[in-house]
């Protein structure tokens, strides 16, 4: 249910890295001044902690081919990567059902928005169904997951008392946290409703590795038999 070929999984993270770092310097501003208030934004520290942990994964890789040759498993921190993924497709839905038919922008052009809202979180995605072994999760997992985007959340209704401001001069990063507009009760039908998809998607992802994890053992006994 997986690609045990540790060369393919190498390039793969190694193309998602560039394209995830792309996607942020371009938010960022480069090649012109770099403008990295924009790191506020969930958007960009999910796609920073994406293109880290690819990065590290890449590694991983080439650690475990040197160990034990071009094929095996090679699932770097699978625990904390179900958090990355979480995290990343909280900015991948977000932005789709929620943000892309508004004037928010982060980046000038289309090609920044594109990197960072689609492309790099569907590679990232993608690296998980194609190349981790499944079957490490358990069931208190998705609930560690969702802390990430609840921490965002968390830091916005905080940051803006003391003054954090974003693009424009707003105090809050996104529509639906703001609390100027939609009052503190608006805020938290929005958290409440974001907080139970999360929770939901997490609980998918971890019923997939549960099933998929339980036909790769079938197939491992079968193959002893």
């Amino acid at each position: 249910m997986y690609i045990k070929n540790r060369i393919i999984s190498l390039i793969y993270k190694i193309v998602t890295t560039v394209v995830g770092l792309s996607g942020v310097l371009i938010t960022f501003g480069f090649p012109n001044k770099l403008n990295l208030s924009t790191l506020k934004f969930y958007t960009m520290q999910s796609n920073v902690l994406c293109v880290v942990f690819i990065a590290v994964s890449a590694v991983y890789v080439v650690v475990q081919m040197k160990k034990s040759g071009l094929y095996g498993t090679a699932t770097y921190m699978p625990h904390f990567k179900g958090a990355v993924i979480i995290a990343i497709t909280v900015t991948l839905l977000v932005y789709q059902f929620m943000l892309a038919d508004t004037p928010f922008s982060m980046a000038d052009g289309d090609i920044g928005n594109f990197l960072i809202h689609l492309l790099t979180p569907i590679l990232v995605i993608l690296d998980w169904v194609l190349f981790d072994e499944k079957g490490h999760y358990n069931v208190f997992d998705p609930l560690c997951w969702a802390i990430i985007p609840l921490c965002y959340l968390c830091y916005t209704l905080i940051a803006a008392p003391l003054g954090v401001t974003y693009q424009d001069g707003r105090r809050y990063p996104y529509f639906f946290l703001d609390v100027d507009v939609l009052g503190i009760g608006g805020v938290m039908l929005y958290v409440l409703t974001i907080t139970v998809i999360v929770l939901i998607l997490s609980y998918i992802i971890f019923g997939l590795d549960k099933w998929c994890g339980a036909i790769q053992r079938r197939r491992l006994n079968s193959e002893k038999i």
